[in-house]
């Protein structure tokens, strides 16, 4: 049976195959076609580290060969970590110290003068930050029972297949 393809969200999905469209594989890399260097840039901030291939997501992340354990995208060069943290607090713990770089900065900033912008997205973060928190931890929840799940059923399948352990569908000889 085929694996079930995971809806993917309207935006996210339109954000995606606009990289997808101008970035085609040569020689195991991936170059952007046709662009200029800004709206190269533009599309390497944003990148979802995806594109979509005959109709399907695919990563564009690999293993990163100077840090193990980091994934490096291939598109816009991004790192991060390949598993999440083991404890669902610590992405509370993260964006409460980025919120306190925030205020100092927003501090410093408007004893030197910030202009309207700078103002406009110290507010910003403070309102985005604590929602990130939990988005990321909601996220991490979710994939925590995904692998859970899977786990289970690999368990119970064990090797033979669907009816590999007979005992495991309350069945008696």
């Amino acid at each position: 049976m085929a694996k079930k393809n995971k809806k993917i969200e309207k935006e996210t999905r339109r954000l995606i195959e606009a990289i997808s469209d101008v970035v085609r594989r040569k020689d195991g890399k991936y170059k952007f076609k046709g662009l200029n260097k800004k709206e190269i840039r533009t599309l390497k901030r944003d990148c979802p580290h995806w594109i979509i291939r005959k109709g399907t997501a695919v990563p564009t992340v690999v293993e990163s060969q100077q840090s193990p354990g980091f994934w490096t995208c291939e598109l816009c060069g991004a790192s991060f970590k390949v598993r999440p943290f083991d404890d669902l607090r610590q992405y509370q713990a993260a964006c409460k110290q980025f919120l306190s770089v925030v205020d100092q900065v927003f501090f410093y900033s408007v004893r030197m003068g910030g202009d309207a912008d700078d103002t406009r997205m110290f507010l910003m973060l403070k309102k985005l930050v604590p929602r990130f928190g939990k988005v990321a931890k909601n996220a991490m929840k979710q994939l925590k029972k995904k692998e859970e799940y899977e786990k289970r059923n690999r368990n119970a399948q064990g090797d033979g297949g669907q009816f590999g352990h007979i005992s495991s569908y309350n069945y008696k000889p």
